[in-house]
């Protein structure tokens, strides 16, 4: 074995304790270190967890997507449907217009003529009425003078019957 002097021992301690605090440096370091990787493992994990959710709401999402493009398809193919049956319908309402029109002329004309026909039917009332009172005051006017032609052939019977026995008496 080898002697080691003091001078080289000393030294050699110093080394030894410089190279301990250094290694205590180190494990502190280490353990720091440790500290962050831990922390950044659990970053790393928070995060990977994040990805997968976000991956999970992005298939959620394309799936929700494509049924909005069906929908908005359906809803295009619907409005194009619905565009053609407002089409026949407008045309269907032009065509029902086109055969209004002459039918609608042909009422005004209707109820103009029932209007002058119920003028008429008033004028023909009136009238009416004045035949009937003059028919009324004839009927009374010939009633009347049969009246009194029964009367003027009752007085002219008695005349008669009076010359009658008068020539009868004269005679005898």
């Amino acid at each position: 074995m080898v002697k080691i002097t003091d001078s080289a021992y000393n030294k050699r301690l110093e080394e030894y304790n410089t190279i301990s605090v250094r290694v205590e440096d180190l494990k502190k370091e280490n353990s720091v270190y440790e500290a962050e990787t831990d922390k950044l493992k659990g970053l790393v994990g928070a995060f990977e967890k994040e990805i997968e959710d976000i991956k999970v709401q992005v298939e959620s999402i394309k799936e929700e997507k494509k049924g909005l493009e069906l929908e908005a398809l359906k809803l295009r193919e619907e409005k194009v449907s619905l565009a053609r049956e407002t089409t026949e319908i407008k045309e269907q309402r032009d065509l029902l217009q086109s055969e209004v029109e002459p039918l609608r002329l042909e009422a005004e004309r209707l109820r103009f003529e029932i209007t002058k026909m119920k003028v008429e039917l008033s004028d023909l009332k009136l009238e009416n009425d004045k035949v009937k009172e003059d028919t009324s005051s004839r009927i009374k006017d010939l009633v009347a003078y049969g009246e009194e032609l029964s009367i003027k052939e009752a007085l002219l019977a008695k005349r008669e019957k009076m010359f009658a026995l008068k020539s009868e008496l004269g005679k005898s």
